[in-house]
């Protein structure tokens, strides 16, 4: 897709706004592939659009928009994170962070994704599809599409899965409940884990 430039610096070209709904999503999974969560890969393809509204809206011209806004979203993710750690480093100079404390947080990101991976494996095959494209943040109908299904199909898998994990769910707020009286956790009750 070769991106045509504007007539004039301001004026905002017509395939701006259909390419930005078009890839938002592409863009974020993108950076999700690259080991980023569900809002840092928001947040960078967002400020991606934004330095590409920028360009355009200067008069420049972007001659590959999908490739470019690839590249660029991969950079900004990878940017924040040299930030963060940055960031960590110096908190752990300066006395106000353990140098464990990164390593934590990559650690509980992915025991979150191995705690839903155990659930979803409740789930049929076609269930845990749904459910990981939910998850990933897609609408019913681009599940739909991209698995080759029907959106009431979708739908339905989407609707039996739910019914499926929810007494699952509720018992890891049971079970979290009772190993400690004092507590967040503890005052989370079954109805509440619906």
């Amino acid at each position: 897709m070769t991106a045509p430039s504007p007539r004039s610096p301001g004026e905002l070209p017509a395939w701006f706004e259909p390419f930005c709904k078009a890839e938002f999503r592409v863009l974020a999974r993108v950076v999700m592939a690259a080991g980023g969560t569900l809002q840092e890969a928001e947040d960078a393809a967002q400020d991606t659009f934004v330095e590409m509204l920028r360009r355009v809206m200067d008069g420049e011209r972007i001659r590959s928009p999908r490739p470019y806004a690839r590249k660029s979203v991969l950079n900004r993710f990878a940017d924040v994170r040299r930030r963060d750690r940055r960031g960590h480093e110096l908190a752990v100079k300066g006395g106000y962070a353990l140098p464990e404390a990164w390593q934590d947080l990559r650690l509980e990101e992915w025991e979150g994704r191995q705690w839903v991976d155990q659930l979803l494996a409740h789930c049929p095959p076609a269930q845990q599809k749904v459910m990981r494209c939910v998850l990933d943040g897609l609408s019913g109908r681009e599940i739909a599409d991209l698995l080759g299904k029907t959106p009431a199909t979708v739908r339905k898998n989407h609707q039996l899965a739910r019914r499926r994990l929810r007494p699952l769910v509720g018992q890891e707020y049971q079970v979290a409940a009772r190993g400690d009286a004092g507590s967040d956790v503890s005052q989370i009750d079954q109805k509440d884990a619906r």
